[in-house]
């Protein structure tokens, strides 16, 4: 907890003097390009160390569970994003202010009284409020802020217990020309050479959270307004299912040739490096785009 009112005093102290008054005084100097950086960049690493608790169990959670490492994919695009952005800058520092209080108040009260996970609220109220206070674009920072944070493994799994044998059952279907004599028994898949079953997070809950950040990201840069980035998150999530069942077909053909171990790791790693490849480099295109 001290920690915590040390990183929050110093981003009161990062932050430019006049800007916290409103008003510029007659003695103050303007600040140049260099100086305006070094102090973002002091503001930003102060927030990162007022919200370490937070951080640091959601470090070990992706650490622990592969399905939520999505997560560091959204943050990739994030900072490709950001450094893409040519909009012009209007700060916002009375709202600024009022959420970083709120995301200082949300971390001290779940470092004082738990649980540890609600500390994770903070970090998209922390960043929006901040990005505020320096003139991001406030939408844009806070749907991926938003999208930072995990799902937590309770709606994984909830969501996931019809979706499992529904999406197995179409991924049998479509993997039938070439295996034959399969069949799906709720989560569990019959007639392979070695047992071999699926999990929660292979309902798809993860690549939809991931393809539905993709969708806002894409809708933010281009401008688009709370509703269209609402929409296209809700295609990205749609355009999952399908994909998660090809992904789910390519492990029903590995599990029939006796390989059950390569398709719970393709399952559990090999498709968020495909699916993450190919968007961090549509994202990198569209930097270099908007650079040029």
């Amino acid at each position: 907890m001290q920690s915590d009112g040390m990183g929050v005093r110093a981003i009161s102290s990062a932050l430019p003097r006049e800007a916290s008054v409103g008003v510029r005084g007659p003695e103050a100097e303007p600040q140049g390009p260099r100086e305006k950086r070094r102090s973002a960049l002091l503001a930003w690493i102060c927030l990162a160390v007022a919200l370490s608790p937070a951080l640091l169990e959601i470090s070990r959670h992706v650490a622990a569970t592969p399905w939520a490492r999505y997560t560091a994919v959204v943050a990739a695009l994030l900072v490709l994003a950001m450094a893409a952005d040519s909009s012009p800058r209007v700060a916002r520092r009375r709202v600024g202010t009022l959420l970083l209080g709120v995301a200082a108040a949300t971390q001290l009260l779940a470092a004082a009284i738990g649980p540890p996970a609600v500390g994770r609220l903070a970090i998209p109220l922390g960043i929006v409020g901040l990005s505020c206070w320096y003139g991001s674009p406030a939408l844009r920072l806070a749907v991926l802020s938003v999208l930072l944070v995990p799902v937590p493994y309770t709606i994984v799994s909830a969501a996931s217990r019809g979706l499992e044998s529904a999406l197995l059952q179409g991924a049998v279907a479509l993997a039938s020309p070439v295996t034959g004599g399969l069949e799906a028994k709720g989560h569990v898949l019959i007639g392979v050479p070695s047992e071999f079953w699926v999990r929660p997070p292979h309902g798809g809950v993860p690549l939809a959270a991931l393809l539905a950040s993709a969708g806002a990201i894409y809708a933010a840069c281009a401008g688009r307004g709370l509703a269209g980035v609402g929409a296209a998150s809700l295609l990205g999530a749609v355009v999952a299912l399908p994909a998660q069942i090809l992904a789910l077909g390519v492990a029903v053909l590995l599990a029939a040739s006796g390989r059950p171990i390569a398709a719970w790791a393709w399952l559990d790693h090999g498709v968020l490096v495909l699916f993450a490849s190919v968007l961090l480099g549509l994202a990198v295109a569209a930097a270099r785009r908007e650079a040029a």
